[in-house]
């Protein structure tokens, strides 16, 4: 990055193209506020996400983004396009209802689907009444909540995966993480 004669590289812990802007603006407010780019490089560096947003994670031999704080159509869509782009074998997309989405609900959810019939992957498994409905649309796994599709991971575990697990907090997906 470069800014009023100002300049900086840095190697990031932050998952996800979508989050570019979001670091672009952590520098300006840097820049802004006198901060030397070496200690905005560092800051930047040394984040480490904690909160269910954008969070890597490793577990065993899996791979996790864990992306479950919060899910609308466009960060669903964002975090399935950054998921489509990682090279890996075992990929396993794992997403629950958007919720509060109101008449546009089973619009957004079939629209989901149909992003997600172009990208690669070996497993899908869907939680939720409003992913269910579009089931048999797609080749997948459907649970009503994430407590049942916790068990089934619990039961069939996977391994050398790179995962993907995203939906609204109501969703409460993080259950699925906790039983990998």
């Amino acid at each position: 990055w470069k800014c009023e004669g100002r300049s900086g590289m840095i190697d990031t812990q932050i998952i996800g193209a979508y989050n570019f802007e979001n670091i672009l603006s952590a520098i300006c407010i840097g820049n802004y506020f006198g901060v030397e780019a070496k200690l905005i490089d560092e800051a930047i560096a040394e984040y480490v996400s904690d909160n269910s947003r954008s969070q890597l994670i490793k577990k065993g031999s899996n791979s996790i983004v864990l992306d479950a704080y919060n899910a609308n159509p466009t960060s669903m869509e964002a975090a399935l396009q950054n998921f489509s782009k990682v090279e890996a074998g075992n990929k396993v997309i794992c997403i629950g209802d958007m919720a509060e989405l109101g008449e546009e609900s089973d619009k957004e959810h079939e629209r989901i689907i149909q992003l997600i019939r172009s990208i690669h992957y070996k497993t899908l498994i869907l939680v939720g009444k409003n992913f269910g409905k579009f089931a048999t649309t797609i080749s997948c796994l459907h649970f009503e909540n994430s407590d049942a599709a916790a068990a089934y991971v619990k039961e069939h575990p996977l391994n050398n995966a790179f995962i993907l697990i995203k939906g609204s907090r109501s969703s409460r997906m993080e259950k699925v993480l906790e039983a990998l």
